[in-house]
């Protein structure tokens, strides 16, 4: 299902659509974070949800700080335990009426922190899919030792896609990368067990096939996990099952790291001390692990602007989800997708 976007469509005056039910500490977060978003870049921002609970918190707010932010009512809100089609089947959830917004032309992107399932959901069912796109996907940075990321897709959209899906994750990708980065031709591997052409699973030695045959792609072959904070890849390829498991391991190592750091600082009187001269090197380190660098992950492959947080974040996660989101829209990252799908020719189809 494909919608009309009105020609009202700018997104430098449209505001960001944020989910302020989403998240586990919402919607103090949330509604603090949308502030802080529009103190630092000046934006507007449109929240979704209970008014009841939300509008004595804006009302405590100075009149100076409220004049970017309003309020849209959603009366009912999605829980982290439901199942997804069946929540956003329900009338007036918060995540359903702000992807709305966009479908509508009454907003630029829309940010949530909730359900995923349901984000992905709702915004199939209210926005479609793009030209060529049967599934979407959740692409997610994953640091580099170098200081940059490499952009891990699927990381939870759809846990058992076919080959030609990865194909496309592989076309949305690099059009992301064109436009978020300046990466004309970035460097696509394949998650895999080896990094020999034969390795894999049946999926990924399909994909690795189709990869190799189709033009327009800088395809170098299968990648290990191991290797994508080396930076060999731009980008890296996988089902959804695979890249929600990376991304969880991640974390945990991310945690082990932190803890076991600051439990060894704190053994002795003098790793104390050594820890109080390494801390900040240490916490600039440390910082490109944390989720929160980076604030929110595209899903690429729906007809809108998409954007899912961290469950846990805090309000400056969500600050910086809202100021990406508006960045890629103030960058017509949409535009560049629509034209980089209907340029390729040759993109593999569903039968």
């Amino acid at each position: 299902m494909q919608h009309q976007r009105p020609s009202a469509m700018l997104t430098g005056a449209l505001p960001i659509v944020l989910d302020a039910m989403g998240g586990d500490a919402a919607p103090d977060v949330t509604v603090r974070g949308a502030l802080l978003a529009v103190k630092r870049a000046g934006i507007s921002v449109r929240l979704v949800g209970q008014r009841q609970v939300i509008q004595p918190m804006l009302d405590q707010l100075p009149s100076s700080d409220r004049v970017a932010l309003d309020l849209l009512d959603a009366p009912d809100v999605i829980r982290m335990d439901e199942e997804p089609i069946a929540a956003v089947r329900r009338p007036g959830n918060s995540i359903r009426v702000g992807i709305t917004q966009l479908r509508d032309g009454a907003g630029a992107a829309f940010v949530s922190a909730g359900h995923s399932g349901a984000i992905v959901a709702a915004a199939v069912l209210e926005l479609g899919r793009l030209p060529g796109v049967d599934r979407p996907a959740l692409a997610i940075p994953f640091p580099t030792v170098d200081g940059r990321w490499v952009l891990v897709l699927d990381a939870g959209a759809t846990v058992d896609p076919r080959p030609e899906w990865l194909v496309h994750y592989a076309w949305l990708a690099q059009a992301y990368l064109r436009v978020t980065q300046g990466i004309q031709h970035p460097r696509i591997g394949l998650i895999s067990n080896g990094e020999e052409p034969g390795k894999g699973s049946r999926l990924v030695r399909e994909v690795y096939a189709r990869l190799q045959e189709t033009p327009g792609l800088t395809f170098v072959g299968n990648i290990e996990p191991h290797q994508l904070p080396q930076g060999k890849v731009d980008i890296a390829l996988c089902d959804g099952f695979t890249g929600n498991i990376l991304l969880k391991t991640g974390e945990g190592a991310a945690w082990l790291v932190r803890e076991t750091v600051q439990r060894a600082f704190r053994a002795h009187w003098y790793t104390a001390l050594l820890g109080a001269l390494v801390r900040p090197v240490l916490r600039q380190a440390l910082q490109r692990l944390d989720y929160r660098a980076y604030g929110a992950v595209p899903l690429l492959g729906v007809d809108g602007l998409v954007f899912i947080a961290h469950g846990r974040s805090d309000a400056d996660a969500i600050a910086q989800a809202v100021l990406r989101a508006y960045q890629a829209a103030h960058a017509g990252l949409l535009a560049a997708l629509r034209t980089a799908l209907s340029e390729q020719d040759s993109m593999p189809r569903s039968e």
